[in-house]
């Protein structure tokens, strides 16, 4: 399509990283009239768009040509250093017989597009007669959009409601005839899925049960347009796959608890045929959930690891990182949401030791600190008055356990910050809880209930309080 955009200084120069080393290619494209010096060959891939490959003016044109890459599945541009581009597509996992990828290009100065003749390339044929076509129609609409003030309200919608249903025409049309072409894809993944009007119809309408029903609906068939055995979605502009794809983890799923976006997560994997998108898939969701500052999260992350890394099937992952992975999972796994721990026991300041198991309280907190830390500094004071406030009212108790530092400075911390919970000194202790709990960054906080389960963990001093009321009134259950 041709528009004009700064492209030089947009596009990320990441030549060939993106590219196979394996097969080759040689792509002319022929512009009567141009003057350009210097055309670039690019492509989108999720959120961006890379550089592929630069070409000076020769006889015949542009000649890009790399004897020794293949350029993968997915939507093209030449571009040059004003901006105006053109895309076109590759579609080279479907010619495994040819040892060079080819395409001629022919067109003219003044419209790269509607001016484009193509040759050695049957998918381009058909991908420009659909683009002239389209093109055509937009055309015609911005007239129409420039002549509005000149036409009443009714002829001005009417004649637009024409052109959606030409646009939509088009669009049935080609999609129909070639079901396999990557525009095919790309068309059918941007459309929204729309949920039938027969779902929900045994409740009110706009109730709370026919709400949840339709979303449940939604939910379900979110990615019913996308083929996810097409590799060449990766390929293209942010607005086609990219945002399709994060937009179901981040608004979609936003408020499901663990266990669903597993569900859903696995779901999804199985449809990824293609070894590209099964990796990117994979490989997404994993680290996404592997950052999340969401309690229950972590879940995800290992239960992923578990099925997928741990089995061998992340075909890409070197064997060492694999194992960190590997290992970093089995650690989380210990200390879950709904996973006991086992008793730790440390000594307080006159050296009387004390267990977790020993607390007869309906909550205990374990808190791990450090004397030396200065975001602790910020948060034991916050810790305080939680506690003053809320040991009585919520029936618990807090376990501070000391991570580094001499007694001195510890005893000395105590002292300072004025805290009557179970201060121990966790140099000395029954267990590694270092490497049990993953600490390595403190404050850390872990909720237990009675049964030393854990029901809350890393949550800042603040929000304790409401997270254990909402426990207490059933709103939430861990």
């Amino acid at each position: 399509m041709k528009k004009t955009l700064i492209f030089f200084s947009t596009v990320i120069f990441s030549l060939s990283f993106f590219l196979n080393a394996s097969g080759q290619y040689r792509i002319v494209l022929k512009i009567e009239g141009n003057q350009d010096t210097i055309m670039l060959l690019g492509n989108y891939y999720l959120n961006n768009s890379y550089a592929v490959d630069t070409a000076y003016p020769t006889k015949k044109g542009f000649v890009f040509e790399n004897k020794n890459k293949k350029l993968e599945d997915g939507i093209y541009f030449f571009a040059n250093k004003t901006g105006k581009y053109c895309e076109f597509v590759v579609e080279n996992s479907k010619k495994k017989k040819e040892k060079v990828y080819e395409i001629n290009f022919t067109t003219k100065e003044d419209d790269w597009v509607q001016n484009m003749v193509v040759e050695k390339s049957k998918e381009n044929v058909i991908y420009f007669s659909y683009i002239k076509e389209s093109n055509l129609l937009a055309g015609q609409v911005k007239a129409l959009v420039q002549n509005k003030e000149t036409l009443s309200e009714e002829v001005f919608n009417d004649r637009m409601s024409n052109f959606r249903r030409l646009n939509d025409s088009l669009k049935e049309s080609f999609v129909k005839k070639y079901p396999d072409h990557l525009l095919t894809k790309v068309l059918n993944c941007t459309k929204p899925v729309v949920v039938p009007d027969t779902i929900g119809r045994e409740y009110l309408p706009d109730s709370v049960r026919w709400e949840e029903n339709r979303y449940l609906w939604y939910k379900k068939h979110y990615f019913d347009n996308l083929d996810f055995s097409c590799q060449g979605l990766l390929r293209t502009p942010k607005g086609v796959f990219f945002s399709t794809f994060e937009y179901y983890w981040n608004d979609v799923l936003k408020y499901e608890r663990e266990d669903t976006i597993l569900l859903y997560a696995n779901k999804i994997i199985e449809r990824c045929t293609d070894s590209s998108m099964f990796r990117y898939v994979v490989h997404t969701i994993t680290e996404r959930y592997l950052k999340s500052n969401v309690m229950g999260h972590d879940k995800i992350y290992v239960e992923l690891i578990k099925k997928y890394y741990k089995t061998g099937l992340a075909w890409w992952m070197p064997p060492s990182a694999n194992e960190q992975e590997v290992a970093r999972a089995e650690k989380w796994e210990h200390i879950l949401l709904k996973k006991q721990i086992p008793n730790l026991a440390c000594p307080d300041s006159n050296n009387v030791w004390h267990d977790v198991y020993s607390l007869n309280f309906k909550y205990k907190l374990l808190l791990f600190w450090s004397p030396e830390c200065g975001h602790c500094a910020v948060e034991i004071p916050k810790m305080v008055d939680f506690y003053s406030k809320c040991k009585t009212k919520f029936n618990l108790e807090v376990m501070a356990i000391c991570t580094e530092g001499s007694r001195d400075e510890w005893l000395k911390k105590i002292r300072e910050n004025h805290t009557s919970w179970i201060n121990l000194y966790g140099l000395d202790a029954t267990m590694d809880w270092r490497e049990y709990f993953d600490i390595t960054t403190t404050p850390q906080v872990f909720i237990l209930n009675y049964d030393n389960v854990i029901i809350g963990k890393k949550i800042a001093a603040e929000n304790i309080e409401s997270y254990l009321q909402a426990i207490e009134e059933g709103r939430f259950k861990p």
